[in-house]
């Protein structure tokens, strides 16, 4: 993944993974590194939304997710490891 990846079921570095996923936008979200080196995700105005342990993301505000955290993308979620 390199220092990030766009998500979503048009565009992006996983699409043969959200391809099928009707909830999940066309380009969804970014995973990406700060600065300082954490993980971000990152909501790109999708239309059903990006979470990190439930509590939904701004768009285009950058949220910190760690190991143990649960990222839910549209209706499917992952436990980060």
């Amino acid at each position: 993944m390199g220092n990030g990846a766009v998500i979503g079921r048009r565009k992006g570095d996983y699409v043969s993974a959200f391809a099928s996923q009707g909830y999940v936008s066309g380009t969804h979200a970014r995973l990406q590194k700060s600065a300082s080196g954490q993980w971000e995700i990152v909501d790109l105005d999708s239309t059903n939304g990006t979470f990190v342990n439930g509590n939904r993301l701004s768009p285009n505000v950058p949220a910190v997710f760690s190991i143990g955290d649960i990222v839910r993308i549209a209706n499917l979620d992952f436990k980060v490891e």
